[in-house]
């Protein structure tokens, strides 16, 4: 599994299953944590290739894209400090509405 674009919680390789309702259950965090990104204006080829950038900054990768939103894996060996660093330089050139990280757990909204 790659990171989901807007699955809150989820990143690439965690094991999960989905309840009858269509929720989210029994997560099992792997080895990477899921960025996920929302970006403030629609993304262009200079904005991927920036996200493709960010992510390799912090040895991860760019799992995802649509107009808007983007998922991002990084393993997990790397800071918070760092993802945040990587995501704010992206940022300064490509202004970002909200972003998060997480994995296994509830993630952590910035805006």
């Amino acid at each position: 599994m790659r990171t989901p674009k807007l699955a809150f919680g989820l990143a690439r390789e965690d094991t999960f299953r989905v309840d009858p309702r269509g929720n989210v259950i029994g997560v099992t965090a792997g080895p990477y944590w899921g960025i996920q990104l929302v970006s403030a204006q629609p993304l262009t080829a200079a904005a991927i290739e920036g996200l493709i950038a960010a992510a390799a900054e912090v040895g991860g990768t760019l799992d995802v894209h649509d107009d808007l939103v983007a998922g991002l894996a990084v393993p997990k060996g790397v800071t918070e400090e760092q993802v945040t660093a990587a995501v704010d330089r992206y940022s300064a050139a490509h202004p970002v509405r909200a972003w998060w990280v997480a994995s296994g757990e509830d993630p952590e909204v910035r805006e």
